[in-house]
């Protein structure tokens, strides 16, 4: 585990596993991230069906007996070079972290209420399996105005635990170097540093 990172956006595609912790309106720059994610999922999924319909082309052409004239071909879909170099795209342009834990912490369901959708519209996309949320409320709260949050995995009232919580992501990911960002205060940083 590394961090936590005060600055998520620029790290954050260095890991194969993130733990994002944001606390009330933190949530605006992990939203940016969560559409990030789903927008390199996208041209990800576009380059690797490229990938497999000029393969499948290939494949077809070698099982169909010679036609007369010139058959329409791909040296960059043949070349060995240009196929390292569209894996290294992949790899590097357009990772994709493998699995993004994120936890908001919010006083109420008024501040739900406010960046819901925002982290609702994030969510959507072809990454959306890649990502666990987990909402925090620490306040006191009227069990009949808790909303079901369609977007979010987990809900919990009252403070994470972050000494299970970590222990979990460790036992889960053992080997995986994983990222811990906070937009948060300082005094919760140092609780998740102490982790």
């Amino acid at each position: 585990l590394a961090g936590p990172f005060g600055a998520p956006a620029q790290k954050v595609w260095q890991f194969e596993t993130i733990m994002a912790v944001g606390a009330g309106i933190g949530v605006t720059p992990f939203a940016s991230i969560l559409r990030s994610v789903q927008c390199r999922a996208k041209r990800h999924a576009a380059i690797e069906s490229v990938r497999a319909a000029a393969a499948e082309r290939r494949a077809a052409r070698r099982r169909s007996p010679a036609k007369e004239g010139p058959t329409p071909s791909s040296p960059i879909a043949k070349s060995p070079a240009a196929q390292e170099s569209i894996q290294e795209l992949l790899d590097t342009s357009l990772k994709v972290p493998e699995r993004i834990y994120f936890f908001w912490i919010v006083r109420n369901q008024g501040e739900l209420d406010w960046f819901y959708d925002l982290l609702a519209d994030a969510m959507q996309g072809p990454a959306r399996d890649r990502v666990h949320i987990s909402v925090f409320i620490t306040g006191e709260i009227e069990l009949s105005q808790v909303k079901e949050l369609k977007c979010t995995q987990s809900q919990y009232f009252g403070r994470p635990n972050w000494a299970r919580i970590f222990r979990q992501t460790r036992d889960a990911h053992l080997g995986d170097h994983v990222g811990v960002f906070l937009c948060g205060s300082p005094i919760l940083g140092q609780e998740l540093a102490r982790q």
